[in-house]
Formats: structure tokens, C-alpha cells, sequence
């Protein structure tokens, strides 16, 4: 009479099912690579970070995450590079911070992607993108920026006394001062404030 049968790599015994007639698929983000495992004595391995492991996997090493993704512990499947991050060799269990002035909007391979916003782009007028932002952030009201690529809020220009900047992202000086007012940037109440011309003084439009 035949002996019992191990279960072979790729499969294993889940104790927890009864009666011991069969093997079950070695379940996704784990590996079962030897003959004979089981839910209790021997049980499935946990895919190594770097590596990802679908249902039924005997050998990780056929399945090494690649570039554009990664693969942290026990991964079922290659995950693609977050926002803010790129991903540029195969292996990775994480990705690596987005050079500052750029925004890594997923998929990245490099650190200053640029290509139209497939997987990036270069941060726009009105806007910083400091390294490893997830999403563009907006020049203050009171401010403006007229360059790409800014890293930092130190790109945002504070709005000419002559103007009014009365929203986020601006990339030009916003509309001018109306006539008969001055106009200044008060960065303690963060509000434009308009002062009426002094006697004697003439404010145009502008001014």
C-alpha cells in the first residue's frame, strides 16, 4: 500500500484543514521551497524584502522586484514608486527620496524626472517642491514665484508694495493697488493691507 505523499515546493500542508487529503498553494508573500512543509512544524517562508512573492511560489529569486518599484517584506506583487519618490535599480525595498525642484508623481526611475508628468515633472512658477514632497506646495498669499524648479520657500518673492498677491501659487505679482490706496503685505495678520493716501501725496493705480 502507498505511503503519504509530501507536498511539493510551491505548496504546503495547512494543518487546519481536515482530512489531510490535499496540499494547499503556498499562499502570496510567502515562499514554500522544500518538499514536505506545513502550517505548524515548517511553515511558509516570508518573501525577503526586495522580492516579491505570488501564490504558489517555490524560488524568490525568479521574481526580483524591478526598477520603477519595490518590494517591501512579504510583497505579493512589485509595487509602484510612490509620489515623491524614485526607484532606480532592481531590489529595492523602499524608495529614495526626489531631488528637491522636481515632483516624482509615481513610477519614477530617476530623481528629476521630467517627461510630462508621466512620472514627473519640474516644479512650476508659483510653487516649491522640497525633496521627497509628495505634491507641490503653494507660494503664501503675499507672495509670488517666476521660476520653475524652486526647492524651497525662499523662491517665493514677496509681492511688490504696488501690488496686491491675494491668492496661493502665484507666478506673477497679482493685480495692482487701486487708486487712492497704497498697498503693503502685513505677515503677521498674513493679509494685503490697503492705507489711503495721505494728504499731500498722490497713490495712481498701481503705485
Amino acid at each position: 500500500m502507498p505511503g503519504p505523499s509530501p507536498c511539493e515546493p510551491g505548496s504546503y500542508r495547512d494543518n487546519s484543514l481536515t482530512p489531510a487529503t490535499s496540499c494547499s498553494p503556498c499562499p502570496a508573500g510567502k515562499y514554500c521551497d522544500e518538499f514536505a512543509m506545513d502550517s505548524t512544524t515548517n511553515p511558509p517562508k516570508s518573501c525577503p524584502a526586495g522580492y516579491f512573492c505570488p501564490e504558489k511560489t517555490s524560488d524568490y529569486s525568479q521574481n526580483i522586484c524591478p526598477p520603477s518599484t519595490y518590494c517591501p517584506l512579504e510583497s505579493k506583487a512589485a509595487l509602484p514608486c510612490p509620489a515623491g519618490k524614485y526607484c532606480d535599480s532592481y531590489g529595492l525595498s523602499a524608495g529614495k527620496d526626489c531631488h528637491g525642484g522636481y515632483q516624482c508623481s509615481g513610477s519614477a526611475r530617476v530623481p528629476n524626472p521630467d517627461d510630462g508628468n508621466i512620472t514627473g515633472y519640474q516644479c512650476p512658477q508659483g510653487k516649491y517642491c522640497p525633496s521627497g514632497s509628495t505634491a507641490p506646495v503653494n507660494c503664501p498669499i503675499g507672495t509670488y514665484n517666476d521660476k520653475e524648479g524652486a526647492d524651497s520657500s525662499s523662491y517665493c518673492i514677496k509681492c511688490p508694495a504696488s501690488k496686491m498677491c491675494l491668492t496661493e501659487g502665484l507666478s506673477s505679482p497679482g493685480s495692482d493697488c487701486p487708486a487712492g490706496f497704497y498697498c503693503s503685505y502685513d505677515s503677521i495678520s498674513k493679509q494685503i493691507v490697503k492705507t489711503q493716501c495721505e494728504p499731500g501725496y498722490r497713490c495712481p493705480a498701481g503705485v
